[in-house]
This record gives structure tokens, C-alpha cells and sequence, in this order.
């Protein structure tokens, strides 16, 4: 059925590979890349036809997955189990993105072999999966770069608003209430260098 799934970046560099039959070689992640990710005009259509190989392609936001076979086979239970894919990897570690993806290699690979029997879809609910899969994925670190961006520019915000004569003991105050949690000398802090300002 299936012979090979890949998962590129919109580099084209293979962020993970499965081989199920001996007729697909390294010369078809090649193929690929050149003849659909680095295409001079966008390639329109979700099936690609490169020497007698067949690529089922589908695009999530800069990554590529893409099924390979040098079989006739029915596209759409092809592309029934790409979508299915994104969705169980969805489920598993949130948005597919590049980094989601180096980051839960290991759980992809254990995904695919739940998945896919010799490139035979087998069974793709979530449900089912995660009772045999129990690791939960790892999401992306957006979110906690963010809120310690977001409390540093409040942090030099409070430091810079404070009158110029008062700013060495202000900010010595404010890193060791920090420090300690104490909240109401923090807050008093803020109150402080607001009237200056």
C-alpha cells in the first residue's frame, strides 16, 4: 500500500522518515524536494507523479507530509490517513509545527507504528491510540518565552519609570521583594513610580 511517509520542513530537509517497502529509495525524499517544495511555480495539485512514483501530499502550515508509493492505490484512503495523522499529532502535542515535531520525534515514530502495519493503515483513533501510547507529547515553550518577555519589560518598565534620585534603592527593593513574593511592598513599588511618572 503505502510505501514511505515523510515529514519535511518547508526547507525540505526530512524531519522524519518511514520506509515500509524496498522499491521506495532515498532518491524519492530527493524527488520530492526538488520537484515540490523547491518548485520554481506552486505545485497546484496533492498528487505528484515523479518516475513512476506517486506522491500524496498534504500542507500544515510550514510542514509537508507526504505518502509515497510506486503502487496504484485509492487516494482517498491515502489522504484519509494523512488527515487522520494531523490529527492524531494534533491531539498528541498540539499545532504541527517544526519545532512540536523535533521536539516529539520519538512519540511520532511510536504513533507510526500504531498507525501503519507494513504501510497498511490500521486503526487512527485518538482514543485507541492513547491507550496503547500513554507518553503525552511536549508542546511547544512559546507560551512560557512569552510571559518571561512580558514580565520582563513590566520589570525594566517599573526600574526606568522611577525618579532618578530615588532609582539605586528602588531597584534593589524591587529584585529582593521579588525574590522574597512579597507582593504588597511590590505593589507599592509600582504605585510609587507611577506618581513619578
Amino acid at each position: 500500500m503505502i510505501g514511505g511517509l515523510f515529514i519535511y520542513n518547508h526547507k525540505g530537509e526530512v524531519l522524519i522518515s518511514r520506509v515500509y517497502r524496498d522499491d521506495i529509495g532515498r532518491h524519492a525524499v530527493d524527488a520530492f524536494r526538488v520537484n515540490v517544495i523547491h518548485a520554481r511555480q506552486q505545485v497546484r495539485s496533492p498528487v505528484t507523479n515523479i518516475a513512476r512514483t506517486s506522491f500524496f501530499h498534504v500542507k500544515r502550515s510550514n510542514i509537508w507530509l507526504a505518502a509515497v508509493t510506486k503502487q496504484n492505490v485509492n487516494a482517498a484512503m491515502v489522504f484519509e490517513f494523512l488527515y487522520k495523522m494531523c490529527d492524531v499529532m494534533a491531539a498528541y502535542f498540539g499545532k504541527i509545527s517544526e519545532e512540536n515535531i523535533k521536539n516529539n520525534f520519538v512519540l511520532i515514530y511510536e504513533l507510526l507504528d500504531e498507525i501503519l502495519d507494513f504501510g497498511y493503515p490500521q486503526n487512527s483513533e485518538t482514543g485507541a491510540l492513547k491507550t496503547f501510547i500513554t507518553q503525552q507529547g511536549i508542546k511547544g515553550q512559546v507560551r512560557s518565552i512569552s510571559l518571561s518577555i512580558c514580565f520582563l519589560i513590566h520589570f525594566c518598565f517599573f526600574l526606568c519609570s522611577s525618579s532618578p534620585g530615588n532609582w539605586a534603592t528602588d531597584k534593589g527593593r524591587a529584585v529582593s521583594d521579588h525574590q522574597s513574593g512579597d507582593g504588597a511592598d511590590w505593589l507599592a513599588l509600582r504605585k510609587r513610580s507611577e506618581n513619578h511618572g
